[in-house]
């Protein structure tokens, strides 16, 4: 159980330093315009509104920084949904309006 927890702690070491960096991307003036905008015009908070975003998005700013850890580090089933759930359970907090 210790390895689980140390191994998803190190999912969350990747997908936070690499989701950061993708989100600065997103919002150098052009790449906003294009695709990050999209997601900054839902203004109610509501935690669905996470995953309104445009398609490249998606991919650079949500869906490479959640794999990265556990390709890099190398994840079973169980702890790839262990890590599922702690990250839309975070994603869903974090546009509910009460972060």
């Amino acid at each position: 159980m210790v390895w689980v927890a140390l191994r998803v702690l190190g999912f969350v070491m990747f997908e936070d330093a690499l989701f950061y960096w993708s989100h600065r991307l997103l919002h150098i003036p052009v790449l906003y315009r294009w695709f990050h905008k999209r997601h900054h015009e839902f203004n109610v908070p509501f935690s669905l509104a996470a995953e309104y975003a445009h398609p490249v998005e998606t991919v650079l700013g949500n869906f490479l920084p959640f794999l990265a850890g556990p390709v890099v580090i190398g994840a079973g089933l169980n702890e790839l949904c262990l890590w599922f759930v702690v990250r839309m359970v975070k994603t869903a907090e974090a546009h509910s309006g009460y972060a």
